[in-house]
C-alpha cells in the first residue's frame, strides 16, 4: 500500500526553489512539515517566508546546492491501491444469507461445540470452554441455541466459498486466501450486585459473634442480555470492519452476508499489513546497521587516537627516565661500593624502561592499526549504552 519516492539532494534543491513547499509536498504525497525536515536534514536551504509573493526580479538569489549525495527517501501512500481499497469498501456486492430457525444436521464443529457447551460450567455468567478444543464463543446458557445457528450457517456458507475453519484450544481461525483470521462470538453480559442477607437476630442473652460465612458468598451476579457480537481479530493496513453487533432493528443473522463479503478484504488487508511491516523492519534494520557501522568507525578512530596518545606518553616517560638514569650515573661517587650499588640499580631501571618504551620491540607494535589491545581512558559510550571504566596503567 506504501511506495518509496527517492530524490538526490540536488534534485530536491531544484524542486523547492522552483515550486512552493506546500504544492511540492502535495505532489510528492507528504506533509509540508515532513518535507521541510527532510530538506534541513539534507542541508537544503529553503526559501524564506513570502519568497513567492515577491516579483521574480526582487527575489533573493539562490544559495549553493548541498554537497551531500545520499538519497532522500519518502514513504508515501500508493493512491491507486488506496482508491481500489476505497472502492472495495464503498461498493460491496449485496449478499443475503438465510439463517434457519431450527438447527438441522449441524456441522461437526457445531455438534462438538454443543456437546461441550451443555457440559461446561458457568463462570461470571458465561460458559467456560477454555479447556475444550471447540469454537471460540463466550456466551451464556440462554444463547447456546442461537450461537449454534449462527456458527452453523457461517461455517457452511464459508465452506461453499472455499474457506476452511481451523480450531485450536486457544482460538478459532477461518482460512481465507491462505490467511488465518481469528473469529469469535461473544455476548454482552449485565453485572448486578447481590445484596447481602440481613444478620440473624440475637436471642436474649446470646453473645454476638462475627459471621464469616458471608465472606464466601458471591458479591455479583450476571444476567444474559442476548446481545451478541461477531468479531474478527486481525491487524489490517486499512480501516476495515471487524465487528458485527446486534442492533435494535437488525441482528447478526441478517448481516452474515456482510461478514462473508468482508473476509476476503480482511485477508487482503492482513497481507498488505504484513508486507508494510516487513518493509518497515528492513528499513529499520538497514538504518540500525548504518548507525552501528558509523558508531564502530568512530569508536575505532577514538581508540587509535587513544593508542597514539598512550604510546607518546609512554615514550616521553621512557626518555625522561633514561635521562634521569644517565644523570644518576654521572652523580654517583667513584668508590667501589657506590659503583656496585649503581650497577644493580641501573640494570633494574633500564629493564623497567624497556617495558615502558613502546619502540623497544620495533615500530611495528606502534604502527599497526589494530585496536583490539588499545586501552581507553575513562568512560566510553557504546552503541547500546555505557561500558565500564578502564583505568590506564602507564607501566603496561
Amino acid at each position: 500500500m506504501y511506495i518509496t519516492k527517492s530524490f538526490t539532494p540536488q534534485e530536491l534543491f531544484e524542486k523547492v526553489w522552483t515550486t512552493p513547499v506546500l504544492r511540492l509536498a502535495r505532489e510528492i504525497g507528504v506533509s509540508d512539515v515532513g518535507l521541510s525536515k527532510a530538506c534541513r536534514k539534507a542541508g537544503i536551504i529553503l526559501p524564506a517566508r513570502g519568497h513567492w509573493a515577491k516579483p521574480e526580479a526582487k527575489r533573493p538569489q539562490r544559495p549553493k546546492p548541498p554537497a551531500q549525495t545520499d538519497l532522500i527517501e519518502f514513504s508515501v501512500l500508493d493512491i491507486q491501491k488506496a482508491q481500489l481499497g476505497v472502492e472495495m469498501r464503498v461498493k460491496p456486492e449485496p449478499l443475503l444469507v438465510a439463517v434457519s430457525t431450527e438447527l438441522v444436521e449441524p456441522h461437526p464443529h457445531v455438534r462438538k461445540w454443543l456437546s461441550a457447551a451443555r457440559k461446561a460450567k458457568v463462570v461470571e455468567g458465561a460458559l467456560d470452554l477454555s479447556s475444550s478444543c471447540v469454537l471460540s464463543a463466550r456466551v451464556s446458557s440462554d444463547s447456546i441455541a442461537r450461537c449454534a445457528l449462527i456458527f452453523d450457517t457461517l461455517i457452511k456458507e464459508s465452506e461453499k466459498r472455499g474457506y476452511l475453519f481451523s480450531i485450536t484450544a486457544s482460538a478459532t481461525h477461518v482460512i481465507v486466501d491462505h490467511e488465518q483470521l481469528k473469529i469469535s462470538i461473544s455476548e454482552k453480559l449485565k453485572r448486578f450486585e447481590i445484596p447481602r442477607p440481613p444478620p440473624k437476630p440475637l436471642r436474649p442473652g446470646q453473645a454476638w459473634r462475627p459471621d464469616f460465612a458471608g465472606l464466601s458468598r458471591s458479591r455479583f451476579g450476571w444476567e444474559s442480555t442476548g446481545i451478541l457480537t461477531l468479531s474478527v481479530d486481525v491487524r489490517t493496513l486499512t480501516q476495515e470492519r471487524k465487528n458485527w453487533t446486534d442492533r435494535d432493528k437488525e441482528q447478526i443473522e441478517k448481516r452474515l452476508g456482510q461478514v462473508l463479503i468482508a473476509l476476503p478484504r480482511l485477508a487482503q488487508s492482513v497481507k498488505a499489513k504484513r508486507a508494510a511491516d516487513e518493509d518497515w523492519q528492513r528499513k529499520w534494520d538497514r538504518d540500525q546497521q548504518l548507525k552501528r557501522e558509523a558508531h564502530d568507525a568512530e569508536e575505532r578512530r577514538v581508540r587509535l587516537q587513544t593508542s597514539l596518545v598512550c604510546n607518546t606518553e609512554s615514550w616521553e616517560r621512557a626518555m625522561r627516565i633514561e635521562a634521569f638514569i644517565q644523570a644518576t650515573i654521572d652523580a654517583t661517587p667513584q668508590d667501589e661500593q657506590s659503583q656496585q650499588q649503581l650497577a644493580l640499580w641501573v640494570c633494574w631501571a633500564r629493564h623497567e624502561v624497556q617495558r615502558l618504551n613502546p619502540l623497544v620491540n620495533g615500530a611495528s607494535a606502534v604502527t599497526r592499526m589494530s585496536t583490539s589491545a588499545t586501552v581507553v581512558y575513562g568512560e566510553q559510550r557504546s552503541f547500546y549504552g555505557f561500558r565500564s571504566v578502564k583505568l590506564h596503567d602507564w607501566w603496561a
